[in-house]
């Protein structure tokens, strides 16, 4: 009894990459990969100190208030 198998193929096997394309590497995609958390970063303070410090609690020095006393601890 003889039985058929077939290996499947992978997507990127049978495509072809455009010309002057090439896939980056590790450095090139680490670097990549830092360069977006910079920018999010920078995008997510940004938002962070437009909207969200003004809707935190005021200390100021004579409040006598402790943070664990705002923290409702």
């Amino acid at each position: 009894m003889s039985v058929e198998t077939t290996v499947p193929t992978l997507p990127l096997q049978n495509s072809t990459i455009p010309v002057g394309w090439t896939y980056g590497g590790f450095w090139r995609r680490a670097l990549a990969a830092l360069i977006d958390t910079l920018i999010l970063f920078v995008v997510s303070l940004t938002l962070a100190v437009a909207f969200g410090y003004p809707l935190a609690p005021q200390m100021s020095a004579g409040s006598g208030a402790s943070p664990v006393a705002l923290a409702g601890c």
